[in-house]
């Protein structure tokens, strides 16, 4: 039969449990279950997708990717939909699913809270060239903004 053998965060506690990875002893109290098997707490940390960490030359390439699209998607916009209010709601969604992809894109496919921040300051440079190029402003355009945000932001979550 096993002895009994102390956790080691807790020395008060005798247990038979050890760690999967590392085989230190463990007591139920610092054990954290996953896929393979019962881990310490050290061994069983969970690590950050790659994919949500984000350097500092990706999120430039990101904004910028967001805000060249954005602004050309204004320019755009202003042109042609402007005198439609209705069907600018429609075309601003759609502009705001461009400037998620394009930032994205820019950033080998990052996602996160970062991303999204990136993808709101690229549509919100689309609407302030709308504004000021745009023959009119409607609540159709703010409404197709606030919708070009929930979709962008959504998806590059």
């Amino acid at each position: 039969m096993a002895s009994e053998v102390r956790c080691k965060r807790h020395p008060e506690t005798a247990t038979k449990l050890t760690c999967g990875s590392c085989g230190d002893a463990i007591c139920p109290r610092c054990m954290v279950h996953g896929h393979v098997g019962v881990r310490c707490l050290d061994c069983g940390k969970a690590i950050a997708l790659p994919t949500y960490q984000i350097s500092g030359l990706y999120l430039v390439r990101a904004v910028a990717a967001a805000l060249a699209v954005g602004v050309a998607a204004g320019f755009a916009y202003a042109l042609v939909f402007s005198t439609v209010p209705w069907l600018g709601v429609i075309v601003l969604v759609g502009i705001g699913y461009l400037v998620a992809e394009a930032a994205t894109a820019a950033a080998d496919r990052k996602r996160g809270r970062i991303m999204q921040y990136a993808t709101v300051v690229g549509i919100l440079a689309c609407v302030i060239v709308i504004l000021l190029f745009a023959q009119g402003f409607s609540v159709w355009t703010l409404l197709g903004a606030v919708v070009a945000i929930l979709v962008g932001t959504s998806r590059v979550r």
